[in-house]
């Protein structure tokens, strides 16, 4: 059986509320990779975005995750 293919999405706003970096995140998301056997495709990226319905600015990475999905390039 392959492995499962999985995308890493992080992502951190202006927020100044206590919360993790995009590169602890990375680190979190590849050690539960890791632990479930799954190879990671690609790692998304949309920091400095919010994810407000009061957002002004867009989030280009979200809208990678979900054409790759689309593409099925990851499961």
């Amino acid at each position: 059986m392959a492995k499962q293919r999985a995308l890493i999405y992080c992502r951190v706003s202006k927020d100044q509320r206590k919360g993790r970096s995009v590169s602890e995140q990375e680190r979190e998301c590849r050690e539960i990779c890791d632990e479930n056997g799954w190879n990671v495709v690609e790692v998304i990226i949309d920091n400095d975005r919010s994810a407000s319905s009061f957002a002004k600015k867009g989030r280009p990475g979200w809208l990678r995750v979900r054409s790759l999905l689309a593409d099925r390039a990851a499961d």
